[in-house]
């Protein structure tokens, strides 16, 4: 199985592992799947310390040897500016 979270490369999955040598410096240290649930279906990104820069579009892309699949989401960042 083969999971990718890219905007840049955001989190990669494959051969059983956290693959994050080509992660993008913004997101490392904050990002994480659930991979005792990956067989089962779950692809969810974990995303800490969210920020405004985090907003946008992102791709979620997942091959298995039976299909692969993309799916794209918006990441909308809300809140109230601190002072």
């Amino acid at each position: 199985d083969y999971i990718r979270w890219q905007s840049s490369i955001v989190h990669s999955y494959y051969d059983e592992l956290d693959q994050l040598g080509y992660q993008n410096p913004l997101y490392k240290g904050r990002t994480s799947l659930f991979n005792d649930q990956i067989s089962g279906g779950n692809l969810s990104l974990g995303l800490a310390r969210v920020n405004l820069q985090d907003q946008g579009r992102y791709l979620c892309y997942a091959s298995t040897s039976q299909k692969n699949q993309e799916t794209f989401i918006t990441l909308t960042v809300r809140g109230e500016l601190k002072s």
